[in-house]
């Protein structure tokens, strides 16, 4: 693995449905070095050869014991040195729901955690595999440290953490996927097993982006989706997330685009006045400012520039701002 490590996570929604609509395509086409996939719902024997051996990759599936549910997958440009299925609790060993993969320098896990249903037995299934995983990502975590590796956990984590990861957040507060139970699971995976959310640390202030729509009304076009799908990391891949956006790097990138930059130490009017406002600190690093009282800044071109710019360098498609570069880990760079 060359550069940044990128992993990718996707839902395929039926891998025998996806290899007709262009998996194998976008598989040869993606920059990507690992991809996890959840409801492949399909055992390997079932899938064409093009789809379990494609050009250039390695790939593990864990099928359901239930025939045409759930099911994961880790396609990886390197051959993993170790595979493991499931995560030590008996009842959801088979159930196509957990597979990690060792690979120089990190551990990347795909996770398909149950979705639940107020009510139902489907809900206390959900339940139960939360309070078995949370300390097997201790234990991982701890492992993975020992053995000189960090972690990453991709996949389809079934519930929306925060206000900002679902559009319609007052109408779901009773809903499976964004419980005050769930959410505070989830705040645990955060707070004692030390896992942190990468797209998060990209891009804090949200809303979305959104990775799960329902089919019901126009979901899809007026964007009103959840954040369910995420990939957590351990500390030393999540420290290494490029927080080094500099002064320079932002009047650079105004430059370019056409626009005017003034430095000045503001006062509140100018906060209503700005089409764009980042706050410098010490060692010349910046932080946009979303709101000021209850008048919120818009996120401009700028802004949008900046995260495209970021994302990039995060991806290795990028040489530009050597300052944002270095913060890269050494865990992601190539042996």
């Amino acid at each position: 693995m060359h550069g940044v490590l990128t992993v990718s996570t996707v839902n395929v929604n039926g891998l025998r449905a996806a290899a007709k609509k262009g998996f194998v395509e976008w598989l040869a086409a993606t920059k990507a070095d690992v991809v996890a996939c959840q409801e492949v719902r399909a055992e390997a024997s079932q899938l064409p050869a093009e789809v379990v051996e494609p050009d250039g990759w390695f790939s593990v599936h864990a099928p359901s014991a239930a025939k045409g549910r759930n099911g994961v997958a880790v396609y990886s440009r390197v051959e993993p040195e170790e595979v493991r299925v499931g995560f030590g609790e008996p009842e959801f060993e088979d159930s196509g729901r957990y597979l990690e993969v060792h690979l120089p320098n990190v551990v990347v896990a795909s996770l398909y955690l149950p979705s639940g249903d107020v009510g139902t037995e489907r809900q206390d299934e959900k339940e139960r595999f939360m309070a078995a995983f949370l300390p097997y990502l201790v234990e991982l975590r701890a492992k993975a440290a020992a053995a000189g590796r960090e972690v990453v956990v991709a996949g389809d984590w079934n519930i929306a953490y925060d206000t900002v990861d679902l559009k319609n957040w007052r109408g779901n507060r009773k809903n499976s996927g964004f419980l005050p139970e769930e959410r505070a699971w989830l705040g645990r995976v955060y707070a004692e097993a030390g896992y942190a959310d990468v797209q998060r640390r990209l891009d804090p202030e949200g809303p979305g982006p959104y990775t799960w729509w329902s089919y019901r009304g126009q979901a899809f076009d007026n964007d009103s989706g959840w954040r369910i799908d995420c990939q957590l990391a351990t500390p030393g891949l999540e420290t290494g997330i490029l927080h080094g956006i500099t002064r320079d790097s932002v009047i650079s990138i105004a430059a370019e685009l056409g626009y005017t930059v003034e430095q000045k130490a503001l006062i509140r009017s100018d906060l209503y006045l700005a089409d764009e406002v980042f706050m410098c600190g010490t060692a010349a690093e910046v932080t946009p400012v979303r709101s000021v009282d209850d008048h919120e800044i818009g996120v401009g071109d700028v802004t949008l520039e900046i995260q495209r710019t970021y994302l990039d360098i995060v991806r290795g498609a990028s040489d530009r701002f050597a300052e944002w570069r270095e913060l890269v880990p050494a865990a992601t760079r190539a042996a």
